[in-house]
């Protein structure tokens, strides 16, 4: 059980955005550059009391669980809105809101290095994946 505590320990901090990690297939994609431009601030906060916020363009709220070195981030609310709510709205605008919204509120999944100091993430059916590096605290 002390194992899993030290784990627990290392995730709990801020984080910021290294790199993106694309499949080869996908690397002359040419929106790869925007969404890496995209994310270049992203961060993710991971709190002592099992919720985190992850800040990509909009701030997404959520509670964290971990299972040796494996993350699971379940979004509750983004900008302040509820799942449920980001999903009405969503599919009222229609389009590609629409299709964003099916997403909303899918956990995602990360690996936490063995040295604790960087933090990997993909989504739901996401190609790729975001490298988180630990802020020295």
């Amino acid at each position: 059980m002390s194992g899993c505590a030290n784990k627990e320990k290392q995730l709990v901090g801020k984080w910021k955005f290294k790199s993106l990690d694309v499949p080869a297939a996908q690397q002359s994609n040419p929106m790869i550059g925007m969404i890496k431009s995209m994310l270049a601030s992203s961060t993710i906060e991971i709190k002592p009391d099992k919720k985190f916020v992850l800040t990509m363009v909009v701030p997404i709220e959520g509670t964290w669980a971990l299972t040796d070195s494996k993350v699971t981030m379940t979004p509750t609310s983004v900008q302040g809105m509820s799942i449920d709510q980001v999903k009405s709205q969503a599919q009222a605008q229609g389009g590609q809101s629409g299709m964003m919204a099916k997403g909303a509120g899918n956990p995602l999944d990360g690996t936490l290095s063995d040295d604790g100091k960087t933090l990997t993430v993909s989504g739901s059916g996401q190609q790729g994946s975001m490298v988180f590096e630990k802020e020295a605290s």
